[in-house]
């Protein structure tokens, strides 16, 4: 892809994103520029990847294609107004910021401006990430593609209209929390069980990978594969009677609930 990408903010998803760009081969690391006020930040990613760096917004967006507003919700609107007059007509702004919507970056840099707004999650890091791209009636569909394709180096990406995207946060965003706390859980029944610890994180969480790419690799619903784990007075599902005695279910649907309360509640306290 032979675009200049500029990426204002190197902070963990921008970086996990710069990293996903140049491994896979989807941007030349000339073609990448990025600002952050942490040099350290921006030294480690010129180290280790080759990409170009600067303290200047204004130089990092100059001529680019795609520019990439990885800062914090709270630091966007200054972030906005100062580059509001340097956007390029042909420039693609692509947002991650949570809380701000195409309307509120539509009015933090002008109605003329070119806006896709995004929500990766934190698996990116290991090329395994769920990434949403809000659908925009005002871009190009060639646009999202190009971004889409970006968003594909890094896991899977899906584009949804942007009134789902408090449920994708809960959903994706969110949810790689109650995996870790529940990969922890079982390692430490396998400990309990006279497992060593490092060996049961290993085994928990591989089963939790397979059994994720069980449903990803045969579309199958999870409740078919449940069953056939579930042998006649086994053991699996004496331990589902148990789960569901404790209110699994309940809880992580309860949890998705209160997130995506907590997600509006942050909409609005950042107008």
């Amino acid at each position: 892809m032979n675009k200049k990408l500029a990426f204002i903010g190197a902070g963990n998803m921008s970086s996990s994103i710069i990293r996903g760009l140049v491994k896979s081969g989807k941007a030349a690391p000339s073609m990448i520029f990025a600002t952050d006020i942490d040099n350290k930040k921006l030294d480690t990613l010129r180290d280790e990847l080759g990409i170009q760096i600067t303290e200047n917004n204004l130089e990092a967006i100059e001529d680019a294609d795609y520019i990439f507003l990885c800062v914090k919700p709270d630091k966007m609107p200054s972030v906005c107004h100062e580059l509001r007059n340097h956007v390029q007509q042909s420039s693609v702004l692509v947002s991650i910021a949570a809380g701000i919507t195409q309307d509120d970056l539509k009015r933090f840099l002008g109605a003329d401006k070119r806006i896709i707004r995004i929500m990766p999650n934190l698996p990116i890091s290991v090329g395994e990430g769920m990434c949403m791209i809000c659908e925009n009636e005002r871009i190009e569909k060639a646009h999202i593609d190009v971004v889409k394709d970006m968003l594909l180096s890094l896991g899977e990406c899906i584009v949804m209209d942007e009134k789902y995207i408090n449920a994708f946060v809960a959903l994706a965003g969110s949810s790689p929390a109650f995996i870790f706390m529940i990969i922890e859980a079982m390692a430490d029944g396998g400990v309990m069980m006279g497992i060593p610890r490092d060996k049961a994180y290993t085994i928990a969480s591989q089963a939790v990978l397979g059994s994720a790419k069980m449903v990803l690799d045969t579309k199958q619903h999870p409740g078919e594969l449940k069953d056939m784990v579930c042998s006649p007075s086994g053991t699996t599902i004496e331990a589902v009677a148990a789960l569901e005695e404790t209110g699994l279910r309940h809880s992580l649907i309860n949890a998705m609930k209160v997130c995506i309360e907590k997600a509006e509640k942050m909409d609005r306290s950042e107008k």
